[in-house]
């Protein structure tokens, strides 16, 4: 049996029987590089049996994160990483199946983050610069040029203090990226399960809100002004238009394979991120001015 059947035959026992899911979901997060399988199943729960079956899973799936973790950290932080970990991928499925809205999905998670580095900066101020300098000593003993570049970043402006609030936002973006992985995991085998094509045609269709460029003009002056939760959460809406434009990118060549495709727009991404990442964004804010899609239609009927 292939393994994305196996996946799917345990996630169909999981929905049978609620004890088989928790105990499914308990042995995931225990076994090392297997917690984002146990995050997938909450997911297909909350999608397809709401927030209270999804919260049944979820509490003891922190609660095992958390145990395997305080051998090497206080309770306070292992508790707070398990969170991090599991809970926006929670939000993100309660909030899908209530609004059957990708958009909805990002507003909220994008709430999550903008909380999050609110309390961050008012519980925990320190731990934004502390982290920054701790991070700085571990670059210095690998790479004897980090000292030039950080006095690269000074000369254009950015200091020290922007930089750790901006690494902050790319911490923040790939906590919210690694809670999406599970997400669409359990959406794309919910629809083959029970909607056939209808995730393929969830992310073929994914665009951005017209609104949000205001959200970004606003948060960019506000970052340029030294905005300290601005340049936390800037990130966060680069990455949501650069999903955008890679929604764009995958209609384009939609006629392809999916691994091809995939392929096609993920290994230049990789390879040439300092050009691909703001290829992107362009593409997700044009397509949420105008409809790239539509134009792209008519084009193929003009041809």
């Amino acid at each position: 049996m292939k393994k994305q059947g196996i996946i799917q035959t345990q996630l169909g026992k999981a929905l049978e029987s609620e004890r088989y899911a928790l105990i499914l979901a308990m042995v995931l997060a225990a076994i090392p590089y297997m917690g984002w399988l146990a995050e997938a199943l909450i997911a297909f729960v909350t999608l397809r049996k709401g927030a209270k079956v999804g919260v049944q899973l979820l509490l003891p799936v922190i609660l095992v994160h958390t145990l395997l973790s305080v051998f090497a950290f206080p309770v306070y932080v292992a508790l707070t990483i398990a969170t991090l970990n599991v809970l926006p991928c929670f939000v993100a499925a309660w909030v899908l199946k209530k609004t059957k809205s990708w958009q909805q999905v990002a507003f909220s998670l994008f709430g999550l983050v903008v909380l999050g580095v609110m309390l961050l900066h008012l519980v925990l101020p320190s731990f934004i610069t502390e982290q920054f300098k701790h991070l700085e000593m571990i670059l210095e003993g690998l790479y004897s040029s980090t000292t030039e570049i950080l006095s690269f970043w000074q000369q254009k402006g950015i200091s020290r203090e922007a930089l750790a609030n901006y690494l902050v936002g790319i911490q923040a973006t790939s906590i919210v990226f690694s809670s999406l992985i599970p997400v669409f995991l359990a959406r794309s085998i919910q629809a083959q399960l029970f909607y056939p094509g209808g995730f393929r045609n969830e992310v073929l269709h994914f665009r951005a809100n017209k609104y949000g460029l205001l959200v970004f003009l606003a948060l960019s002056m506000a970052a340029f002004s030294n905005v300290y939760l601005a340049m936390n959460v800037l990130p966060m809406v680069l990455f949501y238009y650069v999903l955008a434009g890679l929604s764009v990118g995958a209609y384009m060549f939609s006629r392809m394979r999916p691994l091809v495709a995939g392929l096609i727009l993920i290994v230049p991404l990789i390879l040439l991120a300092w050009v691909m990442m703001p290829l992107y964004f362009l593409i997700g804010i044009i397509d949420s001015l105008c409809n790239a899609r539509v134009l792209m239609t008519s084009k193929m009927k003009e041809v």
